[in-house]
Parts: C-alpha cells; structure tokens; sequence
C-alpha cells in the first residue's frame, strides 16, 4: 500500500513552490492530521487553524488541546476560535451541519488573512468526494452539485482529494502520525454520517471502485461545465445596473430553461456573498419568474425584472431617518426634501399632501419599518401590504420615503396617505416635495 501519498505530493509541488505559506485545517482527526504532516514534509510553510465548534463538550476541549499540543511539539504556527454553532444554526434556521461549516469556512477565511497566507487547505479525501454528490444527489441538485468537491477553488486547495482512506491510514502508520477520533462520526443523527456507514458501504459491494468512479464522472461533469459556463457568459454579457447586475431579460426568456439556470447560477455566482447556499430549486425560481416578477433570494439576494432587465442584487438596507427641516432642503437618501403651506399642487409621485392638524409633533422622513400600519381609503393596513398592492417590489421598499408624525407613518411616496392625515377639499395643506439630489447640483 501506498505510504508516501505520491500523486499528492506530486500535485503540490505543480500548484505550489516550496516555502510558500499554506494555512492547514486541522481537526484532530486522521485526515486533517495526515494532511499537516504532509505539508510540512514538503516544504512549505504551514501553519495550523483548528476551531472549537462549542459541540461536543470535553470530547471537543480535548481535539483542541491535541491540535495545540501536537503543533507546539512540531513548532507550527497555531490559531484557534471557539464559537457556538448551535446557536448560529437555531438563529438563522440552520441544520448544525450546515451552520458548522459556514462558521469553519468563515474562520479560515479570516485566519488566512490575518497570517497573510494566499491558500487553505483541508482534508477532504475520495470517500469524502463520493460522500458529498450522494447527499447532493439527496437535496435535489444539477449539475453543479455532481460536480462534487473542487480540488482546487479559490484560495482552497484539497490535497489529498483524489486519495483513498486506506493510503491515508498507511501514511499514518509508516510516520507515527497521531490523531484523535471525533465520537460525532458515528452519530446516525447526521446525514452525511448515514450515508458513510449506510449507503456507501452498499455501493461499494456493488462496486468496490465507486468511489473513483464517482469521482471520473464528478470531472467529467466539471469540465462540460466550465464549458458552458463560458458559452452563458459570452452569450449574456452583465451589465452594471444601479449598483445590481443585469442581463438582456427578453434573450433571458427565448432560451432554453438550461440556459436561464445557467444564467441564474452566473449571476448568483457573482454575488458578495457567493451561491454556496443556493440551490437548483432557487435557481429554477429564477427561470421561471415572469415580467415585473421579483424573489427574495438565499444572503439577501433578490432577482428580478425591471424594464427589460433581469436584475440581481443585494437586498438595499434601511436608511435612517431624517428630521424634515421647517425650510430649506432635507436629503435623505439621495433625495432633497422641501416643506411648503397652502401649496395647491396636486399630489402626485414626487409630492404628498398632509393636513397639519392633528399631525404630533416634528416630521421625520426614513424607511419603513417591521410592524407600521397605516390607514388609507380601504382600511389600516400593514406597509407591506400597501406596498404590495401599490406594485413596489420588494428590493425597492426600503428606498421609498416614508413620513413619520409622533413615531407613526403617515404617508408613503407614490403609496398612500393616511386617511386621518389627507387634506379636505379647501383645508389648508402642507406639501412636501422630492426631488433627485443629482438634478440639484
């Protein structure tokens, strides 16, 4: 048996020159601890992260005391965090699997940046591969999803990607490589854990080389991929669209559905926050959504079509309010604001209208907020509400100027106006217009 993982060896030393700086995750466990013994024979200048997911108890407390230790014994520079992944999970609706390894890829990230290391690498093996497109194959996936684990990605690299367990173990065993076992692989809770010990063992007595077969079609698939990929990407250029990304909507809906996921996964993919949690049902969304059509997307993302564009972006932030000056011009978001008496101005989309009496107080112009309800002809309702059936999208509701009187809104511009707040015929009015601060200067 293979006790000098050659083909890693070999493929590193093509990636990478010697000496240069690699952050190494490191569990404790066979793979991770192979994988810091390898680099470290040849030549590079590892350095070591393990985090403490706060699960586990004393077994998780000992892995990072094993981690520390060992890389003192060896004189690896050594970083480690604790965090509480049960909580991010329950916070944000997450399995633990899946808020486990958001918080580890978050924590490399960041310790690869505060070293000044250009790549990470970890220790996911064949079997790991193989692991990986079944339980894809579980979630419902395309092709991207067979493609598997990337054995080189961005600044991730994945070594030992194409290496079965038992040159692994070999390796371990040939260079005294210690390690520690995480009880938490046998827990059956977990669904990477009941595809290990219940399905893969199956296919393997069907075919004892599954897992390299998995793994040629997982290439296979990666390389047709790649190709369309650049097909899409020449076919719809992006275009830079009030800081969002837009493509040609009409030469979006005359191509096939293949395309418009491809397309979708394009722009997903371009996002600050990435795709890693998006999925084919999300992008399927996207195909099919239909002219004025608008989704709330995975890491505040939205997708929709304005004036012939198919437009995906991050959700805009709430902006704070501003107190409406009693003369002169208020901005607030890239608007100039005016207050004006007895102005006989129709209310229209760049104005609102108010009866002064009874309003409470200085008036203040900001977003909506959670919770507001305002009442207007047709009863109170919640600005969701009127927002929805006045046609604003959902990407757009947080840069409508609402007016506030006493904490309250009273009305929303191009929305409403509440009906206790709207002029009668002859009443005296207070108007406040908007205008551009661009059209301004």
């Amino acid at each position: 048996m293979e006790t000098e993982l050659r083909e890693a060896r070999q493929w590193l030393h093509q990636l990478l020159p010697e000496g240069t700086g690699v952050l190494c995750a490191v569990s404790g466990g066979m793979d991770s601890m192979v994988l810091l013994h390898l680099l470290k024979s040849c030549g590079y200048a590892v350095s070591a992260a393990h985090l403490h997911h706060g699960l586990r108890g004393a077994e998780a407390d000992r892995d990072q005391i094993f981690v520390r230790d060992y890389c003192r014994r060896e004189g690896i520079p050594f970083v480690t965090e604790r965090v509480d992944a049960a909580g991010y999970a329950a916070g944000r609706g997450l399995t633990i699997e899946e808020a486990a390894r958001v918080l580890r890829y978050r924590f490399l990230a960041q310790a690869a940046f505060q070293l000044g290391l250009s790549y990470i690498a970890t220790g996911h093996q064949l079997e790991d591969q193989a692991e990986t497109i079944l339980l894809n194959l579980t979630r419902g996936t395309g092709a991207d999803g067979l493609r598997g684990i990337a054995r080189q990605r961005d600044q991730y690299i994945r070594p030992l990607l194409l290496t079965v367990r038992e040159e692994i173990e070999s390796y371990a065993q040939a260079h005294a490589v210690p390690h520690v076992e995480d009880g938490s692989n046998a827990n059956l809770i977990y669904s990477r854990n009941r595809i290990r010990h219940k399905v893969l063992p199956q296919l393997l007595e069907i075919n004892p080389g599954f897992c390299a077969a998995i793994n040629r079609t997982a290439h296979i698939l990666a390389q047709e991929s790649h190709l369309l990929d650049r097909m899409v990407a020449e076919r719809f250029p992006i275009r830079e669209r009030e800081g969002a990304l837009a493509v040609d909507y009409g030469a979006f809906c005359a191509a096939e559905p293949a395309l418009r996921r491809r397309v979708a996964r394009m722009l997903a993919g371009q996002m600050p926050v990435g795709r890693k949690d998006f999925s084919a049902v999300h992008f399927e969304a996207v195909a099919n959504m239909g002219r004025g059509g608008c989704l709330v997307l995975p890491g505040g993302v939205f997708a929709a079509e304005e004036d012939g564009w198919l437009v995906m972006g991050l959700m805009p932030r709430p902006h704070p309010p501003a107190l409406l000056r009693q003369s002169g011009e208020t901005e607030w978001n890239g608007w100039l604001f005016t207050l004006a008496a007895d102005e006989e101005t129709e209310t229209g989309g760049d104005l609102v209208a108010l009866a002064p009496d009874g309003l409470a107080g200085p008036l203040l112009v900001g977003s909506w907020r959670s919770g507001d309800r305002m009442a207007d002809g047709k009863g109170e309702r919640t600005m969701k509400r009127l927002f929805a059936d006045s046609g604003v999208p959902v990407h757009r509701r947080n840069s409508v100027p609402v007016i506030y009187s006493g904490g309250k809104p009273v009305a929303a511009f191009g929305v409403a106006v509440s009906s206790a707040h709207a002029p009668r015929p002859g009443q005296r009015r207070l108007v406040i217009a908007r205008r551009r601060k661009r059209e301004a200067e």
